[in-house]
């Protein structure tokens, strides 16, 4: 458990691959935003306090994925709570730091491969080992795994959208999704929803979702840079 101040810094998403590379942090950078990809891509962020540098690519018409957005891990920059933490998480699910007062959420008999946690006002945040359950059991490669997900996020909701991230040879994808605006009825009640699938070094892919309200969602871009598939 420790304090540390929050601060923001512009791609928060783009930064928040620490997941299933190097376990050692990275200190804080403050670089200026470098457009390099064609078509360029202007990036910008409210109250900009630190940068990044990245490159943003224009995926093929075919291909499913909005945007892939490279970035070296040189250009991550380190985040900690303003509060007490909690380090949550196994070797099969990986390690995410979270506020100390959030609780653990006993499984049903069908979840037992979801390790979750929630607190009162109604926010979970859920990891997966993708070998152990739902679509990965039967597809271990992480592209063909991410547009399965997509796949279903398109046929239920009008706001989904998937964005591809390629840090130092890793890849990850966050997916995004609004039970508010649902194209059919779902099962998820009035929330948002943010789910981050990893390519993980040692070749099973791992899944940190986020679910609740959008001011909780937009929070989960900060918790999701502590994730890291070692302790």
């Amino acid at each position: 458990m420790r304090k540390s101040a929050v601060f923001l810094f512009s791609i928060g998403a783009a930064a928040l691959i620490t997941a299933c590379s190097s376990h050692e942090k990275q200190a804080s950078t403050s670089e200026s935003i470098s457009e390099t990809a064609e078509p360029t891509t202007e990036i910008v962020t409210e109250a900009v306090t630190e940068t990044t540098s990245v490159t943003v690519t224009q995926p093929s018409e075919t291909s499913f994925v909005k945007e892939v957005i490279s970035i070296s891990r040189e250009d991550i920059s380190d985040y900690y709570f303003d509060g007490e933490t909690q380090t949550i998480g196994d070797d099969i699910h990986g390690y995410l730091e979270i506020p100390i007062e959030w609780e653990y959420e006993e499984p049903d008999a069908h979840k037992r491969a979801v390790m979750a946690y929630t607190d009162d006002e109604g926010n979970r945040i859920y990891m997966k080992n993708c070998d152990l359950i739902g679509w990965g059991l039967g597809i271990k490669d992480i592209d063909k795994l991410a547009e399965q997900y997509e796949s279903m996020d398109k046929s239920c909701f009008n706001d989904a959208e998937i964005i591809k991230y390629e840090l130092d040879g890793y890849s990850a994808y966050k997916l995004t999704y609004s039970a508010l605006e649902a194209i059919q009825p779902v099962n998820y009640g009035d929330e948002y929803c943010t789910q981050w699938i990893f390519e993980c070094e040692d070749g099973v892919n791992r899944s940190v979702g986020f679910s609740g309200s959008e001011d909780f969602i937009k929070t989960s871009d900060n918790i999701i840079k502590t994730y890291n598939l070692h302790n």
